[in-house]
């Protein structure tokens, strides 16, 4: 405020020799410069900050990039500071032509950026910005182009209907624009108008489908991305399956891939289903992979728009062909997708073919297609009773558990647990998996561990209070008095996990164990245990807890390990415990 007052108070020729300082040869000395231009807008007011500092800017037209990404956020500033009406902002908008013209794209994306703050922030519907689009086609750069086709789109709210016609002329020029890159990025820009009012999307649909026609594939990609992108409905969707059915898909892989990503879900608003049907299957057999891939996954969350004779008939023949095939790739993707046809198809028809798909994989060599069923399975629940499910899940896991790569058992307890939750309270109560989860946690690995900790945890606050008292905490204590170190942390670290889901009984009651680990003979165990017990008091605040602390306290005062030394030393000499507890239990 100081600064802004000494500056109108400056006379106006001091005030001038400080504009002159801002042509600087010495980038740094200009940049810090232009980050003042607001402030002088502001010194000004508005009426001179129009007339005297605005056409100044035309300076820096072709300045280094630097200066005109900082000229970017002035230009907001600017018109923040002189918005006494939006007369007086439209003033600052011509000048954006600056950077929005510049050909490296951080700038005008960093100018793009500033129009539509400043825009919004004063709701700004005016001329100039319909006059700025027009401004920016007359300069005619590429990046000018992109830019005026930007502001019509990205800002549509703000411009006028009785612009419709200048609108249509810019979309026009942009699409027969002989730039690559302009026709591209005006694909992605008109992304914006197809939410406009009904007119405006009918010009930016229009612009859109013109583009398909292009001679360049990138272009195509881009306006059907772009058609693709909306929600769909039955209009919508009259307007891209003939584009999705077009010849020109089937020559390039990359449109296909296009397709692939959104034929099932385009599939359930089309009126002529057929056609799409037989797309699809082709796309489940393409010969590159990255499509086969994108179709194959799409069931994840499109099957619903398949009917029962759809998949009968023509899907389920792709799969089972896939299933077979020598790509371990395709066959993961296959893993992972086709059990979602099972609710479709029903009990029946699943046991009939999606077993026989299910029966091959799992007699694959590769760990990953077996972990892939696994993160998966949950759609055989609604056609396969428990005991299937077990009897064809178990011996997987069983597998990959004893895998010899970490990493593959890694992610088999990661499965495991999606897979627990889905059987039950009752069947994750039985000694067999409670055994199995004991395995886990003896993994030779910290990571496989630690991934079967996390597992314990989310049984616990899947099944409640009771279970894990009951059972988590038995499968835990199991390790207190093992010869390995590695094997008690994972008491001390497991109960850590559970402390806010057992009953502040069962938390006293498991402080004597916790007590007995802070003297462990390996330091990190001791060191690990006294934060169980300092957070497991600062939970209770029981005294009995407290008096174990005192204890522990005591037999360490002269433990050889510095950091065992960090967590007793204060507590030694405190005379507010619970205040000294929850500091180091914070730090």
């Amino acid at each position: 405020y100081i600064y802004i007052s000494a500056m109108s108070a400056m006379p106006p020729a001091k005030l001038q020799e400080y504009i002159d300082d801002l042509k600087s040869d010495e980038l740094k000395q200009r940049v810090a410069a232009v980050k003042q231009l607001h402030y002088i807008a502001q010194a000004y007011g508005a009426e001179q900050a129009t007339e005297n500092l605005l056409p100044f800017l035309k300076e820096y037209e072709n300045d280094d990039e630097e200066v005109l990404i900082e000229l970017s956020r002035q230009l907001e500033l600017i018109g923040h500071a002189i918005s006494k009406s939006h007369d007086y902002i439209a003033e600052v908008v011509p000048y954006y032509t600056i950077v929005l013209g510049y050909e490296d794209i951080s700038v005008t994306n960093e100018g793009m950026a500033s129009l539509k703050r400043l825009v919004q922030r004063h709701s700004l519907k005016h001329e100039c910005l319909p006059m700025l689009a027009k401004q920016l086609m007359v300069i005619g750069s590429p990046k000018a182009m992109v830019s005026a086709m930007r502001i019509l789109s990205e800002l549509s709210a703000y411009i006028s209907p009785k612009h419709n016609d200048s609108v249509r002329m810019l979309i026009d020029e942009n699409v027969r624009s002989s730039y690559c890159i302009v026709r591209k990025e005006t694909a992605v820009a008109l992304r914006y108008m197809l939410t406009a009012s009904d007119e405006r999307a009918q010009l930016a649909t229009n612009g859109i489908g013109a583009l398909f026609d292009d001679a360049q594939d990138t272009v195509k990609i881009h306006a059907l991305e772009s058609l693709c992108s909306q929600p769909f409905n039955k209009a919508v969707a009259a307007i891209i399956v003939p584009l999705v059915l077009d010849p020109c898909v089937r020559k390039s892989w990359r449109l296909r891939y296009v397709v692939a990503t959104h034929i099932l879900r385009l599939l359930e608003f089309a009126s002529a289903r057929a056609p799409l049907v037989d797309l699809y299957v082709v796309l489940l057999l393409d010969n590159e992979m990255e499509v086969a891939n994108k179709a194959i996954e799409s069931l994840k969350t499109d099957f619903r728009s398949l009917s029962s004779d759809d998949i009968l008939e023509k899907v389920m023949p792709a799969f089972k062909a896939i299933a077979t095939s020598d790509n371990e790739d395709i066959k993961a993707a296959v893993a992972g997708s086709v059990l979602y046809l099972a609710p479709a198809i029903g009990k029946v028809q699943s046991n009939e073919h999606i077993k026989e798909i299910l029966v091959g994989l799992l007699k694959d060599e590769s760990s990953a297609i077996r972990i892939e069923l696994l993160k998966n399975h949950e759609p055989l629940a609604s056609v396969m009773s428990l005991s299937s499910i077990i009897n064809i899940i178990n011996p997987v896991l069983k597998q990959l558990l004893a895998d010899k790569d970490w990493k593959i058992r890694e992610q088999g307890v990661k499965a495991l647990e999606k897979y627990l939750v889905k059987l039950g309270e009752v069947y994750c109560s039985s000694d067999s998996v409670l055994d199995d989860l004991k395995a886990n946690l003896r993994d030779r690995v910290y990571a496989v561990r630690q991934s079967a900790l996390a597992m314990l945890l989310g049984l616990s606050e899947k099944f409640g209070q009771k279970w894990t008292e009951k059972y988590a905490l038995s499968v835990l204590t199991s390790f207190i008095k093992n010869s390995n170190y590695l094997m008690r942390l994972n008491y001390v670290f497991g109960l850590r996990l559970i402390m806010k889901i057992v009953s502040t009984q069962a938390l006293v009651e498991e402080a004597k164990n916790v007590a007995a680990l802070c003297t462990d003979k390996v330091a990190n165990v001791r060191y690990q245990a006294i934060i169980d017990l300092l957070v497991l008091y600062d939970m209770t605040h029981d005294a009995q807890v407290e008096r174990l602390i005192g204890e522990v306290v005591k037999s360490l005062q002269t433990d050889e390990d510095s950091d065992v030394q960090s967590l007793v030393g204060p507590l030694s000499v405190t005379s507010d415990l619970k205040s000294s507890v929850k500091s180091l239990i914070s730090n």
